[in-house]
């Protein structure tokens, strides 16, 4: 049984405005950090209280001050951004050194592609063992990148014969990117 900790956050100084920037429309932002991390949070005014595994609970805290320290100047914060900065924490928090370890690497000629979340580790994993897989996610997490290495990977491996790469042929009311 995985022991539960609880961490207490005091953000200062106390400014609705900030907080609000923090917690995002309808807490959605510490919802998205809740569901990535795997903590649970209560929040009562600037007083936050993060329940889980210890090391979540500590990477939760620091990636909480981060946020609203952000929110000093202005930055308005969306779902992408709390993304990275939590992705930013857990690298430097050594996680992404744990995932290599594991084997969550695609090495191409040129370069070497390494994980710098859980789920990203997670995603390089189920394509490397399954053959169709959907990668769900905000813009800029890279998962066409991380895709795109496998591809290359076992194109150099010899594992497949060629790459094909398919888009719609009429935009469906939004731009797509590459």
């Amino acid at each position: 049984m995985t022991k539960t900790t609880s961490c207490n956050v005091t953000l200062t100084p106390f400014d609705n405005k900030r907080l609000i920037n923090l917690c995002g429309r309808f807490d959605e932002h510490l919802r998205q950090i809740e569901r990535s991390v795997g903590v649970e949070i209560v929040m009562h005014g600037n007083n936050f209280q993060v329940v889980g595994v210890p090391k979540d609970t500590a990477t939760t805290a620091k990636l909480l001050v981060s946020l609203y320290k952000e929110t000093a100047n202005g930055t308005e914060l969306d779902p992408l951004h709390v993304s990275q900065t939590l992705q930013n924490i857990q690298e430097n928090s050594g996680m992404a050194k744990k995932l290599q370890a594991d084997g969550c690497t695609v090495n191409t000629k040129l370069i070497q592609v390494k994980p710098r979340s859980t789920n990203q580790g997670n995603y390089l994993k189920n394509i490397q063992a399954h053959d169709i897989n959907f990668g769900v996610g905000p813009a800029g997490t890279g998962k066409t990148f991380l895709a795109a290495a496998c591809a290359v990977q076992a194109l150099q491996q010899e594992e497949v014969k060629r790459i094909i790469l398919v888009r719609p042929a009429v935009e469906a009311g939004e731009k797509l990117g590459f």
